[in-house]
């Protein structure tokens, strides 16, 4: 995964390579889908909020607790389409952050925090 922080778009090179190729339980869902473009499996300190939108194609993380002095949080808006085989690929998505008190905004943006 990758955010260009001037759109704040996110891309994921090869993910959709990936899901095609090895058809991985977890793109059956948009969530789990989500996690692995996310490596939540990674060590990760903090809790992380999951929403699913519309039909469950729209998913949004927020990861806190990130250990960060500038940033308290992050957001992710990650789009799927299910494919006919039932897969999610991945579509687009949005990145944005929280800062924390006295270093920036306190709204999710894209704006970075000092």
């Amino acid at each position: 995964m990758a955010v260009d922080f001037t759109t704040d778009d996110v891309s994921a090179p090869g993910f959709n390579d990936f899901v095609e190729s090895n058809r991985p339980e977890w793109a059956k869902s948009a969530a789990t889908a989500g996690a692995q473009l996310l490596d939540l499996d990674r060590g990760f300190d903090g809790p992380v909020e999951v929403y699913l939108l519309d039909d469950g194609e729209v998913v949004t993380f927020t990861l806190t607790r990130l250990g960060d002095d500038s940033i308290s949080a992050q957001r992710y808006r990650l789009v799927f389409d299910r494919g006919d085989d039932g897969l999610h690929r991945f579509v687009s998505g949005k990145a944005s952050q929280k800062c924390q008190s006295g270093r920036g905004h306190q709204s999710f943006s894209g704006d970075t925090c000092q």
